[in-house]
């Protein structure tokens, strides 16, 4: 008898130690405060440096990283500015931040691979269904590298997201 108590013991501790390693996560999308504690925890830095390197209060950035924003859900509706010194604060792409916030549909959250000349830039608009406009035509985007292309990218999905969806923009 002792024996069995011995071996279901080990079982229970050992079963314990094997649901606290394997965790099932699908399709598990991180809301915005949960990006916010990510970022602040991998880059070392407090709420106020957000803050300080956004541009935004304290208490504005605590209300997005504690979902106590004054909103029914608790949390905010960026702006596209927003968004975009968020972005920079946290060290991430401004389509991060979208997809935390949920503003990208499922085909744009994914499949697009970072633009590292004009064309793969125009090419990733196509596949968004996004028409850009630019004031010197394409040309005007030779000599950007690729961190360029992104940014430029993910500021035209941010002003189309969040002007209602609206396909046309002009730059």
């Amino acid at each position: 008898m002792e024996n069995i108590t011995g071996h279901l013991s080990e079982y229970k501790i050992s079963t314990a130690r094997i649901q606290n390693k394997c965790i099932l996560v699908e399709n598990v999308k991180e809301k915005l405060s949960d990006l916010f504690r990510r970022r602040i925890k991998e880059l070392g830095i407090k709420n106020v440096d957000v803050a300080s390197r956004s541009g935004f209060s304290r208490g504005y950035v605590g209300n997005i990283v504690n979902e106590t924003a004054p909103t029914q859900s608790g949390q905010y509706n960026l702006s596209p500015d927003a968004v975009s010194a968020f972005a920079k604060a946290l060290e991430v792409s401004e389509s991060e931040i979208l997809e935390a916030l949920n503003y990208l549909p499922e085909n744009q959250n994914t499949g697009i691979k970072k633009p590292t000349t004009p064309a793969e830039f125009f090419d990733a608009l196509e596949r968004l269904g996004l028409d850009i406009q630019f004031a010197g035509g394409r040309k005007v985007l030779e000599g950007l590298d690729e961190d360029d292309l992104q940014e430029l990218l993910d500021t035209a999905v941010a002003s189309a997201t969040a002007k209602g969806k609206r396909k046309q923009a002009r730059i």
